[in-house]
């Protein structure tokens, strides 16, 4: 099977990603993007998590993301704990680092969980029953070096999500991800919407983009 980016990043696209200690992936690099990307597969080879990564870079300013792509892959209760998914092995002590390049502009961001006292987390504190209370975020604009800007996401006393971003950076970028479980929403009505319109060439000619061999 294969999952096509489902990506719009108006003027901007990105031309490599590397990604590193994220979900399933220890450490990945992919060069040579374009326009249009298809990440061919089968299931579970990190295809959604590849996509994943790259929204979180398109939007790394905003803290809310990992939790809300969580949710978007299993519907559960929206909670800091679901984050811990995103940690490679689910070890919080893998901290995932997120690079894009883009000709002359670079994405960087990475996040981790607050441990109290500057303490280093052990192999309790990264077990499945912890709890995390609060993700730290640094990104920056620049490929090395001290990240410039920083953001929080944490439970309140009350059990409720909140965030702090960073006021000195301002996003130029604007990003579209649709979750692999909406894509199919009402396919089968919308093509025979189509085929009624006498527009089915467009879907086959869009099709032919990925394999010239399919046939109206």
């Amino acid at each position: 099977m294969y999952k096509r980016s489902n990506i719009i990043m108006m003027d901007k696209c990105f031309n490599e990603i590397e990604i590193s200690h994220f979900r399933g992936f220890d450490y990945i690099k992919i060069a040579n993007l374009t326009k249009l990307n298809v990440f061919v597969g089968s299931n579970n080879v990190g295809k959604s998590s590849i996509l994943e990564a790259v929204f979180m870079l398109s939007g790394m300013s905003n803290p809310i993301m990992p939790a809300r792509i969580n949710y978007w892959r299993i519907p559960s209760a929206n909670n800091m704990n679901s984050t811990r998914y995103l940690f490679h092995n689910i070890d919080l002590n893998n901290r995932p680092m997120l690079l894009a390049r883009s000709d002359a502009r670079i994405r960087r961001l990475t996040f981790y969980p607050f441990q109290q006292n500057n303490a280093v987390p052990s192999s309790d504190d990264t077990s499945m029953s912890s709890d995390i209370k609060q993700l730290n975020f640094d990104f920056d604009t620049k490929e090395e070096g001290v990240f410039s800007y920083h953001a929080t996401l944490f439970t309140d006393l009350s059990g409720v999500l909140q965030q702090t971003v960073d006021a000195n950076y301002k996003e130029d970028l604007n990003c579209l991800f649709i979750p692999a479980d909406k894509n199919d929403t009402n396919a089968t009505n919308n093509f025979a919407t189509l085929v009624k319109r006498n527009k089915k060439q467009i879907v086959i000619d869009a099709l032919k983009e990925f394999d010239p061999r399919i046939d109206p």
